[in-house]
């Protein structure tokens, strides 16, 4: 006759790890993420900002083009009364300052200002015949 074995669904040592090693180790990490989480939102909005301010200088840049191709002359105050140029920056900038550039895309030069949500980005002075802004490394 052949015996039957019985077989061992759960062996007496098994491996893994117990609760308070578990308990301990989720502890740990949600110490770590409430630490990195918040410096990570900072870094987001650090880098957002900058990568904005370069694309608002860049866009301020080309005004010479921009006036040519359009022929019209502008200046701050061409931000407010051309519709052209309405929404030329992103939501919440503003330029101001004694710049001109002419219908022929040259600059008088003068002083600009850059605006975020009221608040003073920048303030260059621009020199004839480009007004270009360097952007600061």
């Amino acid at each position: 006759m052949m015996s039957m074995r019985t077989l061992d669904i759960c062996p007496k040592k098994t491996a893994g790890f117990t609760l308070p090693e578990l308990i301990i180790v989720m502890a740990v990490v949600a110490l770590t993420a409430s630490l990195v989480v918040p410096n990570l939102d900072q870094a987001y909005k650090t880098v957002k900002g900058t990568l904005e301010k370069e694309e608002v200088i860049g866009r301020l840049n080309s005004l010479g083009s921009f006036a040519f191709s359009n022929s019209i002359r502008i200046d701050s105050n061409a931000f407010i009364e051309q519709p052209i140029l309405e929404n030329y920056l992103p939501d919440g900038w503003s330029a101001q300052g004694d710049f001109v550039f002419q219908p022929n895309g040259a600059c008088l030069g003068g002083n600009l200002q850059l605006f975020f949500l009221e608040v003073l980005i920048e303030s260059r002075s621009l020199s004839p015949p480009f007004c270009q802004i360097e952007l600061d490394e």
